[in-house]
């Protein structure tokens, strides 16, 4: 889940720059074609415009420095309570998935060199049935090539 983050993180952080970049264009195309356009006098609805685009191009620099934050922080993270307030910021500016992803991360997740142990216990089931194998051909429920056979399947379903 760690891994899937970073990815959406980082998709995040090149489609804002290139937002950036275009409100940036279109914000020098407005006030290009302010000034040099003669009919063009309502200045109300230009300096609307730049304010909105002012604004744009802000939330795009917090969403990246966001983005940057959370990915260095994931780094060195070793719990999900490290990387609470970046998660939440990383939802709000950056991209909602990766910050759902963040958030619904546990704690081993964060750390590199977690193995989860399995959920059943294979060696102790297949000592059990060995045994048992053992048993029924002592008490003579089963012939020797029984026993072969029905050990040799036991040990290859057991592993």
């Amino acid at each position: 889940m760690k891994k899937v983050s970073i990815i959406f993180i980082y998709i995040s952080i090149v489609l804002l720059s290139l937002l950036i970049t275009f409100f940036f264009v279109f914000a020098l195309t407005g006030i290009i074609y302010y000034a040099t356009d003669p009919y063009y006098n309502d200045a109300l609805n230009f300096g609307m415009f730049l304010v909105y685009m002012i604004l744009a191009i802000i939330f795009c620099v917090v969403g990246i420095t966001v983005g940057v934050l959370t990915l260095k922080r994931l780094k060195v993270a070793k719990t999900k309570n490290e990387m609470l307030s970046l998660s939440i910021l990383c939802l709000i500016f950056c991209n909602i998935i990766s910050g759902i992803l963040l958030l619904c991360m546990e704690d081993k997740d964060f750390d590199e060199n977690f193995v989860e142990a399995p959920q059943g216990n294979n060696i102790n089931k297949l000592e059990e049935k060995l045994l048992k194998l053992e048993k029924m051909k002592n008490d003579g429920l089963i012939t020797q090539e029984e026993y072969v056979e029905l050990r040799k399947k036991a040990i290859d379903s057991g592993f």
